[in-house]
Order: structure tokens, then C-alpha cells, then sequence
């Protein structure tokens, strides 16, 4: 009887396992694409913003009058402000990505620890209360605090409550 348990308890969490980690994986690329797209629209300004640095420096260098290149000179300072501002922009989008990914692959390695043995889970455990004090800033699911058990585990690896419903 005890052992039918085990073996349904851990049924139900493989099942949760396997569909946290399908969501994991399938909305993966999705999150990528995203960001991706913000990043071609981002290089698209700063393309627009480079050819108004060179045509103002253009007209810059032929320009006699004195106001005028003074003009020019902000122009030129205010595109070159913008530039900074959208690679600053590129370079947080990126930042995003890369954590997206680190913490996707985390979430991974904590699911897969809990299959293994015993010794394994309680390594895994301890890991995850370190975790835990870093919130993780792309994931979708929050993390929850809970005892050191393996199943605990799983459950707050994959942000589930309650797989009895699944």
C-alpha cells in the first residue's frame, strides 16, 4: 500500500515534471523571438540615429558661420546622446536573454535533480534555499519556499502547489 503510494507519488510528479518542463521549452524560443524583435527595432533607431550623426558632421564641416556650427554642435551631441542611450537599451535587452536563459536552464537542473537519489535531491535542496534568496527576474513562475523534501522540491522548482489536478 505504502509502496503504490510512492509509486503515485511519483507518477504525479513526473507527470508535473514533464509538463512544467514542455512549457519551459516551448515558450523558450518564443521569449527569444521577443526580445529579438526589440532588438532589431533598437538597431533599426540606431542605424537612422548613425546617418544623422553623419549628416550632420557633414554639414558640420562645411559650414562657416559661427551660430550655425554652433547649432550643428548640439545636433551632433544630442545624436550622439541618442546613439549611447539605444546601445545602453541593446545591450539590457541582451543582458535579459542571457538571463532568460540562465535561469530556464537553473529551473531545468533543479526538475532533473529531482529524480535522482536521495542524496542528490538533499544537494539539490540546498542549492535551491541559495537560490531562493536570488529572485529571478525572467522566469515566469515565482519560486516558493518550502521544506527540504524532494517532492517540496519539485513542486517549488516547478512553481506548483498542487499537481493533483493535473
Amino acid at each position: 500500500s505504502s509502496a503504490a503510494l510512492l509509486t503515485g507519488e511519483r507518477s504525479r510528479l513526473l507527470t508535473c515534471y514533464v509538463q512544467d518542463y514542455l512549457e519551459c521549452v516551448e515558450s523558450l524560443p518564443h521569449d527569444m523571438q521577443r526580445n529579438v524583435s526589440v532588438l532589431r527595432e533598437l538597431d533599426n533607431k540606431y542605424q537612422e540615429t548613425l546617418k544623422e550623426i553623419d549628416d550632420v558632421y557633414e554639414k558640420y564641416k562645411k559650414e562657416d558661420d559661427l551660430n550655425q556650427k554652433k547649432r550643428l554642435q548640439q545636433l551632433l551631441q544630442r545624436a550622439l546622446i541618442n546613439s549611447q542611450e539605444l546601445g545602453d537599451e541593446k545591450i539590457q535587452i541582451v543582458t535579459q536573454m542571457l538571463e532568460l536563459v540562465e535561469n530556464r536552464a537553473r529551473q531545468m537542473e533543479l526538475h532533473s535533480q529531482c529524480f535522482q537519489d536521495p542524496a542528490e535531491s538533499e544537494r539539490a535542496s540546498d542549492k535551491a534555499k541559495m537560490d531562493s534568496s536570488q529572485p529571478e527576474r525572467s522566469s515566469r513562475r515565482p519560486r516558493r519556499q518550502r521544506t527540504s523534501e524532494s517532492r517540496d522540491l519539485c513542486h517549488m522548482a516547478n512553481g506548483i502547489e498542487d499537481c493533483d489536478d493535473q
